[in-house]
């Protein structure tokens, strides 16, 4: 029997957890309780706290209502306000996610904004201080005004490719209704900068109008359509006619030396033929500056073709002499 035991003894010995595990354990199982009872009393505390009074300092925005439809803000109102609220923490915790607005009543000239915070809080909420404590808004009578619309466009195009007219926008105006005196300041409306770089082909995009008012007038659109054409551009020079226009009859005539000019420009490739042979491109210089005249020379203008683009032209012979021939 004791053999037994003995043998017992040996298997238990054998068995037994590692040196220091009980003790181990029994200071993890201590140190949970702790945890435990830590988290416990600070839940409680906080449960305690949130049932008493506080006084926090919070931002309110501002919202107007009962405006008059043939009333508009003459500037910048007042947007937000600063009220020092009472209440218990569970209240005030509502606080620090989002504040309803404080309704104004636009159809008065001055707000006590105290009156009103006391309107718009919850009624577990007491307001003890607003600032500002009054506002006076600045309203005055309402017009509507059509303004163009002015294309604020940095185009960077790719050599030899350019646009080939200005870019054309659709609508090209806006109607705009605000306070007389903010709308008399106005002669366009400006847009958004339409940035586009290594541009090589023709594009058509919107962009917004500028919103600088924003709160103060009111727009029938937001934004516009863009059209832009681009094509391959080249260069070409060519002789033009000059002929004297505005000639008195019986008065002389005159002989212009010379009687042609060279120019050279710019052209879209599929107009370079044209450009080269059309005799609706030519040049000019008027019988009345000649009469006026008191340099010997007189200096030409050029007469575009309508329905050929021509960009950069300069004329190699800004000069000309003239002399009178005798009949």
């Amino acid at each position: 029997m004791s053999n037994l035991r003995q043998r017992i003894k040996s298997l238990g010995d054998s068995l037994s957890l590692p040196a220091g595990f009980r003790e181990n354990y029994r200071d993890s199982s201590n140190g949970m309780a702790v945890f435990v009872s830590v988290m416990a009393a600070i839940l409680i505390w906080f449960m305690i706290s949130m049932r008493e009074s506080y006084s926090v300092l919070s931002e309110f925005p501002i919202e107007y209502v009962n405006m008059a439809p043939d009333t508009a803000f003459a500037m910048e109102p007042t947007r937000s306000i600063q009220v020092r609220v009472e209440g218990a923490g569970w209240q005030l915790l509502k606080l620090y996610t989002a504040n309803d607005p404080i309704q104004i009543d636009a159809s008065l000239a001055s707000v006590d904004l105290f009156s009103a915070a006391v309107r718009s809080l919850a009624p577990d909420l007491i307001p003890r201080s607003v600032t500002p404590a009054q506002i006076i808004l600045p309203l005055e009578l309402r017009t509507t005004v059509t303004l163009p619309i002015v294309l604020d466009a940095q185009i960077a195009t790719v050599p030899p490719f350019e646009l080939v007219n200005s870019i054309r926008i659709e609508p090209d105006s806006v109607v705009v209704s605000g306070a007389v005196s903010v709308l008399a300041k106005l002669e366009f409306w400006p847009t958004e900068t339409l940035q586009l770089d290594h541009v090589n082909t023709s594009f058509s995009t919107s962009v917004a109008l500028s919103d600088t008012l924003s709160g103060l007038v009111d727009r029938s659109i937001d934004k516009i359509s863009t059209f832009g054409e681009v094509t391959e551009f080249t260069e070409n020079t060519r002789l033009l006619d000059v002929v004297v226009t505005d000639t008195l009859s019986g008065k002389g005539r005159f002989r212009l030396i010379p009687d042609q000019v060279s120019v050279t420009y710019r052209v879209p490739i599929s107009q370079f033929e044209a450009s080269a042979v059309t005799d609706s491109f030519y040049a000019t210089v008027s019988y009345r500056d000649i009469l006026s005249d008191t340099t010997g020379r007189v200096s030409p203008k050029i007469q575009l073709p309508g329905n050929i683009v021509v960009k950069d032209l300069t004329i190699e012979t800004a000069r000309l002499r003239y002399y009178v021939v005798l009949e």
